[in-house]
């Protein structure tokens, strides 16, 4: 797999795990406190959903810059020329 498609394939898995971690971290807001369930979905399962959707999202995020830094170099010296 060339770079493109792995900063494809990150970026896309980000997005949704963007989603993953917003959505439960809504649910587990609204849920009260205690023991209780989403729609049938137990709030222990969302709980672990959330926390490891973040972990896996915090990997993808330090793969992200590692794919980009030349770039992000590239732009800090395009703004030193300014």
């Amino acid at each position: 797999m060339n770079k493109i498609q792995q900063r494809y394939v990150v970026a896309t898995l980000l997005i949704l795990l963007f989603v993953v971690v917003s959505v439960s971290g809504i649910i587990l807001y609204i849920l009260p406190s205690g023991p209780g369930d989403f729609f049938g979905i137990d709030k222990d399962f969302i709980t672990n959903m959330h926390t490891y959707a973040g972990f896996v999202m915090v990997v993808l995020i330090a793969y992200h810059l590692y794919l980009n830094w030349p770039m992000y170099k590239n732009e800090e010296k395009a703004m030193d020329k300014e």
